[in-house]
């Protein structure tokens, strides 16, 4: 993990200023050098202006003394140039001297000695309120200030020193980076290099007849009036980070450093601008990640830590102290194995092992001890980022799931308790929590009905009830909810395993919370096909009882009838022979008719004495 003191940002923000110093100096047409104010007063940069004056490279000059760079040997010029460094160095002041007769080395560097230059020296502040840098600046003394005797000499230097200033505008003018040069009284656009030109979409006839109030968006314009006001100090060097506004309307940000200059005679501010806008994207991307990882890592429901492939602790997020009761701060430094279940090591010291070959694992729970002998189970996942170097080890997240486990536990030992009673009962005993649709079976199920299963859901169930029954089933099971009633018996066909069906009669026992809601349901289910055939049976000999009556009473009563009458008839001798032959026939025919319905009966009684076998 990174650590952020307030030391190092103070360091770091201190290196970014001198770096914009350096950088906002470097295509200055002025020749520039930068001073560390310590001990010996050193040079620790010089610009191309000066590098191009002095025909010697930055690096010739860097950690020299300015005094011995700037003077020839005459103490004096020398005590005069410290001086006024010095003073520079206690006000904070800008400060100012003329360098008379030897300036800029000597006469084998190949600058001529007796140059008269007006030298300008700015005090630049730092994080501490306290001088840093100085700012040196040298530019040729005005005509009139120059040594008669010298006039020739100071002509060429004059000319020598345009030049100079034409050949460093078109450095100005190539540099990558967007600069400009505005008037400090009035804001306008005294001149834009070609990068700005492309930075901010405008030409440079365009940025003529702008001030710099027209790249501000409107709502930041009193911001730029406040900084012009109070904190633009002349020779001092400015850096801030602002929003411009280029020609399409979009926004970027932008750091601008920024000195105060003279150009073509006027209060000007020679600014260097770098676009932050991507840079700002990516730091936002990197502060809502890293807020991301912070809701997550500290504030989640997860306890994370960072530990070495042999278990040692080497970060622990603050919400462990939330999750098992024990401050973060207590791993640090210890191992993983000194708090794992005795039993549990050889899984733990496996899993790591194997985590050396795969990027990520999940563990089986264990348990971790929270204080002395109190456990916790744990799950926890674990992913190899020891190549990472931000990392440098396994990442585990761990998640306290004791009370998951106590639950499991006693529905195992519910389940337990309904096999011992699946020994003393022929029915399928089931335990139904309606509230996680988990349906729990003792051994009934499978002695009963072939299925090994010790838990499924109810959907389950309602898929292997008889689909001429289901409909009916569902609706007495839906009306007693409704009803707020906890005892239902019901009679239905449940397939078996085999495909065949059973006759099962199912007493259910209902529990309701206090809002009044179903919760849970108990019920057993009995296989009463036996007796379900033999009421069958029943009713199907009942059936051919009546019958057989009513064959006896209805049957056998017509044809007998007939048979009676007839035979008095015959007897009586009121009949001629003629009618009497045709009275026999009548009683032959019911005779048979009589026999048939004998039959009949008979047949039916064999069938109720075969089913009674």
């Amino acid at each position: 993990m990174t650590s952020y003191g307030n030391d190092n940002t103070t360091y770091k923000k201190d290196q970014c200023e001198r770096e914009g110093i350096i950088a906002a100096l470097h295509f200055s047409p002025f020749p520039c050098l930068i001073i560390e104010p310590l001990e010996k007063f050193s040079i620790i940069n010089v610009n191309q202006a000066f590098s191009g004056l002095a025909s010697n490279a930055a690096e010739v000059f860097t950690g020299q003394e300015v005094a011995e760079v700037l003077c020839d040997s005459a103490l004096k010029d020398k005590e005069i140039l410290i001086s006024t460094m010095l003073q520079v160095f206690s006000s904070k002041l800008p400060g100012n001297l003329k360098i008379p007769r030897s300036v800029l080395f000597s006469e084998e560097r190949n600058v001529h000695p007796e140059n008269f230059l007006h030298c300008e020296i700015y005090p630049v502040s730092g994080s501490n309120a306290s001088v840093d840098l100085l700012v040196m600046q040298l530019r040729g003394l005005p005509e009139e200030q120059r040594p008669i005797s010298r006039q020739q000499e100071h002509v060429v230097l004059k000319s020598e020193l345009e030049a100079q200033r034409e050949k460093y505008e078109d450095l100005f003018n190539l540099n990558p980076l967007p600069q400009f040069v505005y008037d400090l009284d009035t804001l306008d656009f005294l001149f834009v290099n070609e990068a700005a030109e492309r930075e901010y979409g405008y030409s440079k006839k365009e940025f003529d007849s702008m001030t710099l109030m027209d790249i501000r968006p409107e709502e930041d314009k009193e911001l730029l009036r406040d900084i012009i006001s109070n904190k633009v100090i002349k020779g001092h060097i400015g850096n801030s980070t602002v929003r411009h506004m280029k020609r399409n309307g979009e926004i970027m940000y932008v750091n601008v450093q920024g000195t105060t200059v003279r150009y073509e005679g006027k209060n000007a501010r020679l600014v260097v601008v770098v676009n932050l806008t991507d840079k700002m994207r990516t730091q936002k991307a990197l502060e809502r990640s890293e807020r991301r990882f912070k809701a997550l890592a500290q504030e989640g429901s997860d306890m994370i830590a960072i530990l070495s492939p042999e278990g040692d602790y080497h970060y622990v997020n603050p919400n462990s102290k939330a999750i098992i009761g024990v401050p973060s701060e207590f791993y640090i430094g210890k191992n993983a194995f000194e708090f794992i279940h005795e039993e549990d090591k050889a899984m733990f010291a496996e899993h790591i092992g194997l985590l050396m070959k795969h990027k990520r694992l999940q563990l089986p729970p264990f348990r971790f001890e929270i204080n002395d002998g109190e456990y916790r189970w744990i799950e926890t996942v674990m992913t190899n980022m020891v190549d990472d170097a931000s990392i440098s080890g396994i990442i585990a997240n761990s998640r306290d799931v004791t009370e998951r486990i106590n639950n499991d536990m006693k529905v195992q030992e519910s389940i337990e308790r309904f096999n011992v009673l699946s020994k003393a009962t022929s029915d399928a005993v089931w335990d139904w929590n309606m509230s996680d649709d988990k349906l729990i079976w003792n051994k009934g199920i499978c002695g009963i009905f072939g299925y090994k299963v010790n838990e499924t859901e109810d959907s389950w169930w309602q898929e292997r009830i008889h689909k001429e029954d289901v409909s009916f089933v569902l609706k007495k099971f839906h009306a007693t909810i409704k009803n707020r009633r906890s005892r239902l018996e019901v009679e239905y066909r449940f397939r078996c395993s085999n495909g065949r069906y059973k006759n099962v009669l199912d007493r259910m026992f209902i529990t309701y919370n206090n809002n009044g809601e179903a919760v849970r349901m108990i019920g057993s289910m009995q296989d009463i096909t036996d007796r379900t055939n033999y009421t069958k049976e029943i009713q199907e000999q009942n059936h051919r009882l009546q019958e057989i009556s009513w064959m006896q009473s209805h049957g056998v009563r017509a044809p007998l009838a007939r048979v009676l009458g007839l035979t008095n008839l015959l007897s009586s001798g009121l009949i001629d022979e003629g009618s009497s032959e045709e009275s026999l026939r009548y009683l032959l025919q019911s005779a048979t008719e009589l026999d048939n319905v004998v039959r009949d009966i008979i047949k039916k009684t064999e069938g109720l004495q075969k089913k009674s076998k």
